[in-house]
């Protein structure tokens, strides 16, 4: 039921999860914080280098990190209907996460649809302590790099600037009301300045996928769509991999994710915005 002109994202040869067995190398000396990185289904199936870019940013903080994904967030069973199935997923992944959560660990994750199911709807589903406890240590990458911002601890040896990014903000960020954690982190690059466009891209989970809504999709999306296009950027972000799958289809232009973004400038690269 897919409709044919959807663009889609590409499945990777090799997951996030081989990939973090094989890369990842603990700090040395303590660690400045720990997280357990649920790192979604779209990272670990379709863009690892997301993931991997994760990785090099929280070793350039000195943070330690555990791999903490087992299985789909259980957005999709949610979305679809199928209640049963969703809190079923949600139990497995409260029991797989907790232990964590009492090693004192943050649980980072990359997707935003994913850190609103983990952080508003668990507890909703559950209602168990264990879920509210995991809610509670949930946060969004960049979330979590101005935490270490406000304590003083985050490696701001940035090397390079995005000149003028237009960062979409996505819904299901927005929904969690943390703030605009990723406009302020973006903004401590060089010679970059941050354009915020609050707007929905239309994707909506699997909605903007089937053959009966792909075409409204793009005109719900629109408004985010004009509002990028109007900022003239240097480089398009979106914290949501699917929005940036969206906002292609609707501009042309493929957002980076801010974490693709911080992990270039910290090694000096350019950063150069996607296309079609």
């Amino acid at each position: 039921g897919i409709h044919k002109d959807k663009k889609l994202p590409p499945f990777a040869w090799k997951t996030f999860a081989a990939r973090f067995r094989k890369s990842w190398k603990t700090p040395e000396g303590e660690p400045v914080a720990k997280i357990a990185f649920f790192s979604t289904c779209f990272v670990n199936y379709n863009e690892p280098g997301i993931g991997m870019d994760t990785l090099e940013v929280m070793a350039r903080n000195k943070v330690d990190v555990a791999f903490a994904y087992e299985q789909c967030c259980g957005m999709p069973l949610w979305h679809n209907g199928d209640m049963e199935a969703a809190i079923a997923t949600a139990k497995k992944n409260v029991a797989s996460l907790f232990p964590y959560v009492n090693e004192g660990r943050a649980i980072v994750v990359t997707n935003p649809t994913c850190s609103q199911m983990l952080r508003v709807e668990y507890p909703r589903m559950l209602g168990t302590e264990e879920a509210k406890a995991v809610a509670a240590k949930t946060t969004d990458p960049t979330e979590f790099l101005a935490s270490l911002a406000t304590q003083g601890k985050l490696n701001r040896d940035f090397k390079t600037g995005a000149g003028k990014i237009a960062y979409h903000m996505p819904c299901h960020l927005r929904t969690q009301n943390i703030g605009y954690k990723t406009r302020d982190v973006l903004s401590l690059l060089p010679d970059t300045k941050v354009e915020v466009i609050e707007a929905c891209s239309g994707h909506d989970g699997t909605w903007a996928m089937k053959k009966e809504n792909f075409e409204a999709s793009l005109k719900w999306g629109a408004r985010a769509f004009e509002g990028i296009k109007n900022v003239e950027p240097d480089v398009t972000c979106s914290d949501c991999p699917l929005a940036a799958i969206q906002i292609q289809q609707g501009t042309g232009r493929h957002p980076l994710n801010p974490i693709e973004i911080l992990a270039r400038s910290y090694r000096g690269e350019p950063i150069i915005g996607k296309d079609r």
